[in-house]
């Protein structure tokens, strides 16, 4: 169904509240000391690759939940679309991650859709080509950072999104991220077209002779039925035909008999 595709729609520009920014100041405090090691990541596109993969599941949840955290199921639906955080993939391209994405955003959660999945895209590509993307970016790692902080998933908090925040504000990777959207936006469309890699191809194949063997049957048993009803007319017909003779020739021997 359409589920998601005309909900609230996510704003591609966002301004980060005060409770936000105090949130980044205490999580950039825990590791003052690490500041030279995460500045090192600057231009190392693949964590670029793992941080996109994260945003887009953020973005699916978003979607469907009309851009409000819940509590009861966003954290799930984060953990098990997006790669990283599932189970530490590491991606070599962006084309990988679209195809993750696409693969795990129509498996695991309830609502599973590909154009549910392609809006999610076009949300991220049209959110980077602004120019204060680092800011819309930060926005969805919190979110993420409030979706895991009160379950079980509270432990990726530290393997992984506060280090994805720290890697935001100090790299300011404004130049990667946009690269990121342009890349997406030229490979969106043949990713979408493209089979997930399920055996769909071959279902629909079998499907559709399945019909086309159904109406093979249907047509030889309505041209059966059809010889058969116009044989039993056409023996009728003679039978017919053959009563008025049968009583004319009666009538004339009945004749002949009286004279």
């Amino acid at each position: 169904d359409g589920f998601g595709l005309h909900s609230v729609e996510i704003p591609f520009e966002v301004c980060l509240s005060k409770d936000q920014q105090i949130r980044i100041r205490m999580i950039m405090d825990e590791k003052k000391r690490e500041v030279d090691k995460f500045q090192t990541l600057s231009k190392n596109v693949t964590v670029c690759f793992n941080l996109i993969d994260i945003i887009l599941a953020v973005l699916y949840d978003k979607v469907v939940n009309s851009n409000e955290l819940n509590e009861a199921i966003s954290h799930v639906n984060i953990h098990r679309i997006s790669c990283s955080l599932s189970y530490f993939e590491q991606f070599s391209s962006y084309e990988d991650v679209l195809v993750a994405f696409y693969r795990r955003s129509c498996m695991y959660p309830y609502y599973r859709s590909k154009d549910l999945s392609r809006k999610c895209v076009e949300l991220l590509v049209g959110a980077l080509s602004k120019a204060n993307s680092i800011d819309w970016v930060l926005e969805k790692l919190l979110y993420c950072y409030d979706a895991f902080k009160s379950n079980d998933c509270v432990v990726l908090n530290h393997y992984y999104i506060k280090d994805c925040i720290r890697f935001i504000q100090l790299c300011k990777p404004d130049e990667m991220l946009q690269d990121a959207g342009c890349c997406c936006s030229k490979i969106l469309p043949t990713i979408h077209n493209k089979p997930l890699g399920f055996g769909e191809e071959a279902m629909v194949r079998k499907l559709v002779k399945d019909i086309i063997g159904a109406d093979e049957d249907s047509t030889d048993s309505d041209d059966t039925s059809g010889s058969s009803d116009d044989e039993t007319s056409e023996s009728e017909s003679i039978s017919s035909d053959s009563l008025p003779e049968e009583n004319v020739l009666e009538k004339l021997m009945n004749l002949n008999i009286q004279a």
